[in-house]
């Protein structure tokens, strides 16, 4: 028992009592911070009384569902959100990715092609609408996607682009074409770029030479 518990009750001092502006003080403090579960919730539905029209408080709360596994309360707080700032970048892929998070990939597929159009070289909206597009089989999407991705320099778009190449997913097939894409993804340190390089100069595939130094020399760098 703190030590406020246990003498105001003998004491019988309501002046003892917290102030209101510091319980909400107290309240915007547990909302703001990370993890809390459900006294997050709480907490942020409490300080978002005081002070209803605060975006930080609104996006907390949001991430507070989110982080308990509350769909439905995660993509209300965020569509929400999304509604108010229909030109904001960042609430339009929070949306997205809490519809995705619920399994709701049409709607999220949705929410992505408004923050691409809104930010389109930010590389998370990217990677969400990577997954949104693949999620309702818009394939030619997500590819598009990929490779924008690949050339803002991310090596798992790089080797997703080269992946695709190779088997005609969203793109038409072009395996030599896929070998550059290869190359820069193992330059860029993805292992299994590194493992698929070695397999094409050790076997002399896509239009490759057999080259058994170069094949050597990725298979030591993959491992």
């Amino acid at each position: 028992m703190t030590a406020r518990r246990f003498v105001a009750p003998l004491l019988a001092l309501p002046a003892l009592a917290a102030p209101a502006s510091v319980a909400a003080q107290d309240w915007r403090a547990t909302c703001l911070a990370a993890g809390g579960g459900q006294e997050r919730v709480a907490a942020c539905g409490k300080a978002l009384v005081a002070a209803p029209g605060d975006l930080a408080l609104r996006r907390a709360l949001a991430r507070a569902y989110l982080d308990v596994g509350d769909g439905p309360g995660a993509t209300g707080e965020y569509g929400a959100l999304a509604a108010d700032r229909p030109d904001d970048a960042e609430a339009w892929f929070d949306y997205g990715l809490a519809l995705a998070t619920d399994n709701r990939l049409k709607e999220a597929a949705v929410a992505v092609d408004r923050a691409l159009k809104l930010n389109p070289d930010d590389r998370q909206i990217r990677k969400l609408a990577v997954l949104a597009y693949e999620g309702v089989g818009r394939h030619a999407d997500a590819y598009a996607a990929s490779l924008r991705l690949a050339d803002l320099g991310d090596a798992i778009a790089m080797y997703d682009v080269a992946v695709w190449l190779m088997e005609g997913r969203g793109v038409d097939a072009d395996p030599p074409a896929a070998v550059p894409w290869f190359k820069r993804a193992a330059e860029a340190g993805h292992a299994g770029a590194m493992a698929a390089l070695a397999r094409i100069y050790a076997e002399g595939l896509h239009g490759q030479a057999r080259d058994p130094a170069a094949a050597a020399e990725w298979a030591k760098k993959a491992q």
